[in-house]
């Protein structure tokens, strides 16, 4: 059995932008899912054990099928991370917190 895509993320910001991401979580979720059409991105803001100095992205391997399984996803490429990565710190916090973003 072919295992699926991840279509979900966990978006963990550095520690001096976190203040920024968090007041502005729907424009910058939203924001990511237009990047990324068919992904979803879920913004958390506490990170004990992540690098504090870069946004950390992590894919929801596991999910619960349509019957109510447990399934295991493909992991997704590296070059992926990394480009989720580089358009969170190219989010202007600024537009989304007056609305333009």
């Amino acid at each position: 059995m072919k295992l699926k895509e991840v279509t979900q993320f966990f978006i963990i910001p550095p520690s001096e932008k976190r203040a920024k991401i968090v007041q502005s979580k729907e424009q910058f979720e939203d924001y990511l899912s237009r990047q990324f059409p068919g992904h979803i991105f879920h913004l958390t803001d506490t990170s004990p054990i992540f690098d504090e100095d870069e946004f950390t992205v992590m894919p929801l391997i596991n999910h619960i099928d349509d019957e109510g399984k447990s399934r295991m996803c493909e992991n997704p490429t590296e070059e992926f991370i990394n480009d989720i990565a580089l358009s969170c710190w190219k989010f202007d916090f600024h537009r989304a917190q007056i609305g333009l973003q």
